[in-house]
């Protein structure tokens, strides 16, 4: 998930001061919804987000929590990283387990961003770390791990920083090039990748998304292009797009887990609350959708203010729910 970091309403600030709840990561499976907050805690929900419990790992090391996946309310992993390296942890049945760690390079500082990607089948796991460059670059290394987390396989040179999205084991996508003109593919698992083909009629300013499928051969894929969006699908695998319609789009970040995959085709009907930023659909009815709001006091204190809203159905309607 990308957070504008300089989200703010009214007189310019001087200084911005953070409540504790902004969100870096968030996510939610069925009643089950998870967020890591901007400070490294790690919160779940049962009740998808009246009440929260933090279940942030233990840990003897100064470090934070960068990121997190659930594909369910007992089963989990998240990262955590210090100055040295990151540290993979997997949740079983309300349970932490240190499972692995992989070393940085400490000149480099902190990752921008660290994003995983969990296959349903438990095993293989995605890690792409984004290199703290300026806005310019787009520069990250892959991780793969085939065995739940243990092991890890660094490919060193893919497209960019950016998360990834995965089918099966072998044919993935990401957006990639100045400010994601082009996406790409690959079909052996991430270590290597190939652009794909979508023709000549593409505009010259676009902002490719990544695809959502529902199962091995159906999917969509929603392509901005200035103020409006283009959509795409699929119904063999990604090997061919085409252009259905297009949709108006608004400045949100959206995510679709496989169940809501087809909520996509009817984004245009999708009404968010004012000042969102981020919304994440565990079914084409049932969706989170986070929001921020500058407030400031005189010309040189503002603080940004986080929420949580519910929906029910599909985004008609949507009601408050708590954040930790």
């Amino acid at each position: 998930m990308k957070i504008d970091s300089d989200v703010a309403d009214g007189p310019v600030a001087t200084s911005m001061d953070r409540q504790k709840s902004l969100a870096n990561s968030m996510g939610l499976v069925s009643d089950m919804g998870w967020l890591v907050t901007s400070d490294g805690q790690l919160w779940i929900t049962q009740d998808r987000g009246q009440t929260w419990k933090n279940i942030t790992p233990p840990h003897a090391f100064e470090g934070k929590v960068v990121e997190a996946r659930f594909l369910s309310s007992y089963l989990g992993w998240a990262v955590l990283e210090n100055t040295k390296e990151l540290r993979v942890y997997k949740f079983y049945k309300g349970a932490w387990l240190r499972i692995s760690k992989i070393e940085k390079d400490w000149r480099l500082g902190p990752y921008n961003e660290v994003s995983l990607f969990v296959l349903g089948d438990k095993q293989h796991i995605w890690m792409n770390v984004k290199e703290p460059t300026s806005v310019s670059f787009n520069l990250g290394e892959l991780f793969i791990s085939s065995d739940g987390g243990v092991n890890w396989e660094k490919v060193p040179q893919i497209p960019s920083g950016g998360r990834v999205y995965f089918t099966d084991a072998f044919s993935g996508w990401i957006v990639g090039g100045a400010a994601g003109k082009y996406l790409f593919h690959t079909s052996d698992g991430g270590r290597t990748w190939k652009k794909v083909y979508f023709g000549n009629s593409l505009p010259d300013i676009r902002e490719f998304t990544l695809p959502v499928f529902i199962n091995s051969s159906e999917g969509w894929l929603i392509l901005h292009a200035g103020s409006e969006g283009l959509l795409f699908s699929s119904s063999d695998g990604g090997k061919h797009w085409n252009f259905l319609h297009k949709v108006s789009l608004q400045q949100v970040d959206f995510a679709f887990s496989p169940q809501a995959a087809g909520a996509v085709t009817n984004l245009s009907a999708l009404r968010v609350p004012e000042d969102t930023l981020f919304v994440t659909m565990a079914t084409k009815d049932v969706g989170w959708a986070y929001v921020e709001k500058g407030k400031c006091e005189g010309k040189h204190s503002c603080i940004v203010e986080s929420h949580l809203y519910l929906t029910l159905d599909g985004g008609h309607s949507w009601k408050p729910e708590n954040l930790p």
